[in-house]
């Protein structure tokens, strides 16, 4: 995230700190987002019309779930929050997947970031008046993401 943003993104991340599962937490924290951080998913849907999250992120591989539950019971509340959904390989949903994105272990803070980041745009876009200088920023942004992923 840029340092002269306006605004932080704000994160909710639903999961728990394990030691064979990579934390993203503090990793997102030291490049400028705001996470708050919730260990169960009854807690991330009540604390979503409090933080009023840009995105939310499901750590289903932390808490040894599909993490479908949490997904649906978000969506159930009506709440329009992006939402990304981590899983490890041998635990994959087998319905259908209701996150915007998903993610298999392992990856690195750069892919999680790069699924982010277009939605901190849309985000953006609801604060700020769109002109032809937005649209070129953000026409720039994911010129500069998609090189950077090649």
């Amino acid at each position: 995230m840029t340092e002269n943003s306006s605004r932080k993104t704000r994160i909710l991340w639903a999961g728990k700190r394990r030691a064979d599962i990579p934390s993203f937490v503090p990793n997102l924290e030291a490049r400028g987002y705001k996470v708050t951080f919730v260990t169960t998913g009854k807690d991330a849907v009540l604390k979503l019309n409090r933080v009023k999250p840009d995105v939310m992120v499901v750590d289903a591989a932390s808490m040894r779930t599909t993490g479908s539950r949490i997904c649906k019971s978000v969506q159930a509340k009506g709440s329009s929050v992006p939402i990304i959904l981590i899983n490890c390989p041998d635990n994959l949903p087998t319905n259908e997947i209701v996150a915007d994105v998903q993610l298999v272990l392992p990856f690195t803070i750069r892919k999680l970031e790069n699924r982010i980041i277009p939605f901190r745009l849309v985000m953006a876009m609801k604060y700020l008046k769109p002109d032809r200088y937005i649209w070129i920023w953000i026409a720039r942004s994911f010129d500069v993401m998609e090189k950077r992923n090649m």
